[in-house]
């Protein structure tokens, strides 16, 4: 993750493919801020589900137990990942703006 701040305009830049959660709390978290929110970028390419996602596994199964294949993980992601995300999503654009 990275982010940077381009005369008040704040981009930043995740790995794989988060859900679209993360950019509406990020945007919620800096209002006023104009945000860009930019995946695929830094050398990963799998997806990156939402707590959503994992309370309605119905629908999300292929993101949320096989997206482990992409980055050659041995293991699904965890449960606690969407709130781990979130925060450092947060942290990470908060270190900039």
């Amino acid at each position: 993750m990275a982010a940077v701040n381009v005369d008040g305009v704040l981009f930043f830049f995740s790995q794989g493919e988060p859900f679209c959660e993360y950019q509406m709390a990020a945007r919620a978290a800096f209002p006023g801020k104009t945000l860009f929110f930019a995946g695929y970028t830094n050398g990963q390419n799998s997806y990156l589900p939402s707590a959503y996602a994992y309370e309605r596994r119905k629908g999300y199964e292929y993101e949320i137990e096989q997206m482990h294949v992409y980055i050659k993980a041995p293991y699904p992601l965890s449960e606690t990942m969407p709130a781990s995300y979130e925060k450092a999503v947060i942290e990470t654009i908060n270190e900039v703006q």
